[in-house]
């Protein structure tokens, strides 16, 4: 069966594994957190949103820089970016969620206030060095 696995506290001494298909809709795994499917890297990529916290944990599809800007890679081995079009889904599938600080799968990885902006203006610049506001199109 394919999915990802991922760890559902049930009370605080017991937790279970959930089987979370790979879809194209999100999945509240609580009322305090849920996974964002964005696509990018692969069809199901997903962010996790923890609520509380206002925080979004990315890895793959949205990486984060050293610079703390984000950026949007297919293979981070091989330097392959995302496509326009996934960087503008991944900013359609993100846009309405609330969070703050953004979380990166690496050590230093992260951007402690202000990362929707961060992202926003990370997408936007995608756009800009694709030509694409030279064609009257731009982040919506």
């Amino acid at each position: 069966m394919k999915g990802s696995i991922n760890l559902q506290r049930r009370t605080s001494a017991e937790a279970a594994f959930r089987l979370v298909p790979i879809t194209s809709s999100n999945v509240d795994l609580s009322p305090e957190v849920s996974t964002v499917c964005v696509g990018g890297h692969f069809p199901g990529s997903r962010v996790l949103l923890h609520r509380p916290s206002s925080s979004l944990a990315v890895a793959d599809s949205v990486g984060i820089t050293l610079r703390r800007t984000c950026t949007f890679m297919w293979s981070y081995p091989n330097m392959i970016p995302l496509s326009i079009q996934e960087v503008q889904h991944i900013w359609d599938m993100l846009k309405e969620e609330d969070f703050d600080c953004m979380l990166g799968g690496w050590m230093d990885k992260e951007i402690p206030a202000g990362a929707k902006s961060v992202l926003r203006s990370s997408a936007e610049f995608w756009l800009k060095k694709a030509g694409w506001e030279e064609r009257g199109l731009t982040l919506q």
